[in-house]
């Protein structure tokens, strides 16, 4: 859980959201990963940094936007079902989801997810064939 009370709202069509996903239990040598959404946020929101970016926008005065607390894991085994539940259910109130995360397996859950709602990602990934 994050540090920085950020509730989360009703979202507008096509808003950006920010998730945490702090998972490493598939890592292959080190732990540490599932810190990452949490250090990610304390340099963002940092002394040291600022929220403008390279075209003079002040991302923190922008709308559009909102950063999720990080996903809490309950059981670690049902860790990729909670995943693509929570990225699901983002994606059916129409948010732009980033996410923030841990080791590398999260994303197959990510994509099942983005897969349910967008056919042409299905499309293209059966026509794709591995190489031997």
């Amino acid at each position: 859980m994050s540090n920085f009370n950020i509730k989360e709202k009703k979202l507008t069509v096509e808003e950006i959201t920010v998730l945490g996903v702090p998972f490493d239990r598939n890592s292959s040598f080190r732990r540490g990963a599932a810190l990452a959404p949490q250090r990610i946020r304390e340099a963002l929101f940092s002394e040291s940094s600022n929220m403008w970016t390279e075209k003079s926008t002040d991302l923190g005065l922008m709308s559009g936007w909102q950063i999720l607390d990080d996903l809490e894991f309950l059981n670690q085994k049902m860790a990729f079902e909670q995943i693509e539940s929570k990225i699901n259910e983002l994606l059916n109130r129409k948010a732009r989801v980033i996410s923030l995360g841990g080791d590398h397996s999260i994303i197959y859950p990510i994509i099942q997810s983005y897969g349910k709602r967008y056919s042409e990602l299905r499309a293209h990934a059966g026509k794709r064939r591995l190489r031997k």
